[in-house]
């Protein structure tokens, strides 16, 4: 009686062993699938949203901030550029704001480093201690400051971060998502769904 429970044992062993080898090499041949399918996704995803993310981006800066309720340009601000579009100047900004794809992200900046600062200081705002030129400056320009005006502040106008929010509430994500699953289907030969 010993002798079959050990000849059952070993069969279960010999079977289970077998299946194993053999969901193995299933999942070996599915995760080959999936690895091409996962590098299809990433080779069109990346690039779709980060030029999403730069139009994006692009258009925040052509409305003065990814906010909508940012205020006008103080009338100073305006004599000294000669036009009120908040963040427009010589075009900088919206000219250099890029996505540069590496293997596994999409990093979004700017491809110099003055268009960078100027991003920065859209995004968070900047107090500056007043100088005798800027006072010099300004009281030319018809709006003397206030002897105990030491500091201005520059207000926030949000464009990077905004943008990343308003893909969401756009479905733009969703949208390049379900674009890139359709075109990695196709490209990998393993059919995959949204759900």
């Amino acid at each position: 009686m010993s002798g079959k429970g050990y000849y059952r044992t070993r069969t279960v062993t010999k079977t289970v062993k077998i299946d194993i080898i053999s969901d193995f090499r299933e999942a070996m041949d599915l995760g080959q699938e999936l690895a091409l399918f996962v590098s299809a996704f990433s080779k069109d995803f990346l690039p779709r949203i980060g030029q999403v993310a730069v139009k994006q981006i692009q258009s925040n800066i052509r409305r003065g901030g990814g906010n909508a309720t940012s205020s006008p340009l103080h009338p100073m601000t305006i004599s000294l550029k000669g036009h009120k579009h908040p963040l427009i100047n010589t075009g900088n900004m919206i000219k250099t704001v890029k996505a540069t794809v590496t293997r596994h992200r999409v990093d979004i900046g700017w491809a110099n480093a003055k268009a960078n600062k100027t991003a920065a200081i859209a995004d968070y705002g900047i107090t500056i201690p007043v100088t005798e030129g800027m006072r010099r400056l300004f009281a030319g320009k018809g709006f003397p400051l206030k002897s105990s005006t030491t500091l201005l502040r520059v207000k926030p106008r949000p464009i990077t971060g905004t943008a990343i929010q308003q893909m969401f509430d756009n479905n733009s994500w969703d949208r390049a998502f379900e674009q890139s699953m359709t075109i990695a289907s196709k490209n990998s030969g393993l059919a995959m769904t949204v759900v």
